[in-house]
Order: C-alpha cells, then structure tokens, then sequence
C-alpha cells in the first residue's frame, strides 16, 4: 500500500475544507483519470469527487465515503471498498471488484439493480439447476428491468 503524495493529500484538504464550508471554501476533489493504485485512502472522505477514469486498482478504500462520487469508468479492481459509502456514486463502465473487499459497501437502489441488471444478462446455461432456477427467478421478478429507469441505452428483458 502506498502512501498519498504530497499533491494528493493537498487535494483531499481542499475537497475537505470544500464539504465543510458547503461549496464555499476549498474546492471539490478533481481525481479524474488520476494513478491512484495501491493508494492508502481508507476513511477518505471523497462524498462528491470527481474521479472519472481514475486507477484505483488496488487502492484501500475501506470506510471511505464515496457517495455521490463520479465513479463512471474508474479501475476498481482489486480495490479494498469494505465499508465503503458508494450510494449515489456513478459506476458506470466501471471495473467492480468481485471479492470480500466489496463486502459491506452501502449501496443504494441503482447500484443495487445495476448488479443485478448484469447477473441477469449472463449466459447461465452452464451453472447447476439450482443457480439457473435463482436467475430465473431474479429475471421473472423483472428487478434488473429497474436500471432501465437510470440508463436509456438499455432495454428490459422482453425486448
């Protein structure tokens, strides 16, 4: 894990200052497309941040807050998100971390049907009945047809 530079940590005080006088000191954090691999940002609070395109690959993000953050096309493989605060986060074209650090992440409804969207979209004609039969199940609900409500450029099941 590596620790912040000097101009990152800069950064994260402006966005601070920026959350605390609501907008009107400090400046929100601008991290789009920044190389924050490996970064130590555990209990950050980014609530707000742009970090579009940003490497987070690896990064511990544990308990940080991240909601309302711009997520859309961040690396996020990898990254350590437990506890973390994603809700009204955009993740769009993201790289979600399928392992125990995406644990406990608060997540709010578009996150939440965003992920089930993709579980249903998958071939599963090679899982066991019984994880065939809870997709199934999943899709009849029509619970991932709900993301359509947050992106126009997708379509529900039946079409």
């Amino acid at each position: 894990m590596r620790e912040l530079t000097n101009g990152e940590i800069q950064i994260l005080q402006r966005h601070a200052k920026w959350l605390e006088s609501g907008g009107t000191d400090g400046e929100s954090a601008n991290l789009c497309n920044a190389d924050l691999r490996n970064a130590n940002l555990c209990g950050a609070n980014l609530c707000g941040a742009n970090l579009c395109n940003a490497d987070l690959y690896g990064a511990n993000l544990c308990n940080a807050n991240l909601c309302n953050a711009d997520l859309c096309g961040a690396n996020l493989c990898g990254a350590d998100l437990y506890g973390a605060n994603l809700c009204g986060a955009d993740l769009d074209f993201s790289c979600w971390p399928l392992w125990c650090g995406s644990k406990n992440v608060k997540a709010d409804d578009r996150l939440v049907v965003q992920l089930i969207f993709h579980v249903t979209r998958l071939d599963i004609s090679c899982c066991s009945g019984g994880v065939r039969e809870a997709v199934e199940h999943i899709r009849a609900m029509a619970v991932s047809d709900l993301f359509c409500e947050y992106r126009s450029d997708v379509s529900k099941i039946e079409e």
